[in-house]
């Protein structure tokens, strides 16, 4: 295999021993390039041949066709399962309690209630399938029910949630996705506008640990 800078040899590895020498001398000569690149008043031309040099070797190394030592080639791979182009990639969830004392009985009132927020996560590679209805039925799933210690230690945001003191969803509260606001009720999920936040200095009640 030549050095020389117009990279004129021929790149034909035949079988994957010869493979990994050709590569193995690629990175030799990249190698090589860089410490004659420090010898020299003009180092451009070796820093050149050192980077094609290592893109070639990398290039080799991920090709298609190219198996690691010791694969067993009779294996069955499952293929990799692609990604939908279709994702929002992450949306992001908040759960607010609210601090009104009748709002379980009653419902949320936007004109009396104040909320807080007391947990917030990303939820990621959700399709555009998914509606923010669907999501905060997820939440409710997750946060509106008491769990034992093995959904906690199954999901992180289970566990997080409560272990902060946080009780559990009831009526009145409310689910931001994506900054869109719904308040759980009796029969489900009602959209509202932005709800007031409570200040900072209030006390909160037991059962709710702002974030």
């Amino acid at each position: 295999m030549s050095e020389h800078l117009d990279f004129d040899y021929p790149l034909t590895p035949d079988g994957h021993d010869n493979l990994l020498a050709e590569v193995s001398g690629h990175r030799d000569a990249a190698l090589r390039q860089l410490r004659l690149a420090g010898a020299t008043n003009d180092p451009q031309p070796r820093l050149s041949a050192a980077t094609v040099h290592a893109l070639t070797a990398l290039t080799l190394l991920i090709a298609d066709d190219i198996e690691p030592s010791g694969t067993d080639t009779d294996a069955v791979v499952p293929p990799r399962a692609s990604t939908p182009l279709s994702l929002r990639y992450s949306v992001p969830v908040s759960v607010f309690h609210n601090l009104h004392p009748a709002t379980a009985r009653t419902g949320y009132c936007d004109e009396d209630d104040e909320v807080v927020e007391v947990y917030a996560y990303s939820d990621r590679d959700v399709p555009d399938t998914v509606s923010d209805l669907d999501i905060a039925a997820r939440v409710i799933g997750l946060f509106g029910t008491e769990h034992d210690l093995t959904v906690r230690a199954a999901d992180y945001r289970v566990a997080n949630y409560f272990e902060r003191g946080n009780r559990t969803l009831a009526g009145g509260d409310v689910i931001a996705v994506d900054r869109r606001y719904y308040t759980l009720t009796a029969t489900g999920l009602t959209p509202i506008a932005q709800p007031r936040i409570a200040f900072r200095g209030l006390e909160l009640p037991t059962g709710t640990t702002r974030l």
